[in-house]
């Protein structure tokens, strides 16, 4: 659970530099895209160093990837929507089988949405040279 949470504010700092970088523009949208492959080849570095055999990497990435797609999906599409879509899409992908509590949910979305609305505010510039920060998560424990 604690490493879920974990991987889940590092997928959430991914999207909202992807997102921020994409609503720029094209040269926004190109280093959107290098980032992510930067990522997922590190992945492959990472899964045949961990000894999965060649003719099984592809396989693996291609459902990291997917599993990546659908949990950003459900948070864009969550993020339109009320609180409470946002909070059911964090049980289904971070909290899965274990019970979160009212406030733990409310926090995290509290989080998250401040986070995106941090991301606004920088510019192509400060992400090509990675000046600027994220905001610290709360206890979500």
């Amino acid at each position: 659970h604690h490493r879920d949470l974990h991987l889940s504010i590092r997928r959430q700092r991914q999207m909202c530099i992807r997102d921020r970088l994409k609503s720029i523009g094209k040269n926004g949208e190109k280093l959107s895209q290098a980032l992510f492959d930067c990522m997922f080849t590190d992945i492959d570095k990472n899964l045949r160093e961990m000894g999965v055999g060649d003719l099984s990497v592809g396989k693996k990435i291609k459902n990291l990837a997917a599993a990546y797609y659908g949990r950003v999906k459900a948070y864009e599409d969550a993020l339109v929507e009320t609180d409470e879509f946002l909070e059911a899409a964090f049980k289904r992908n971070i909290y899965l089988d274990s019970r979160p509590s009212a406030k733990q949910l409310n926090t995290f979305v509290n989080y998250f949405r401040e986070q995106i609305k941090e991301s606004e505010s920088w510019s192509l510039d400060k992400i090509t040279e990675v000046n600027f920060v994220f905001i610290p998560p709360p206890n979500i424990e």
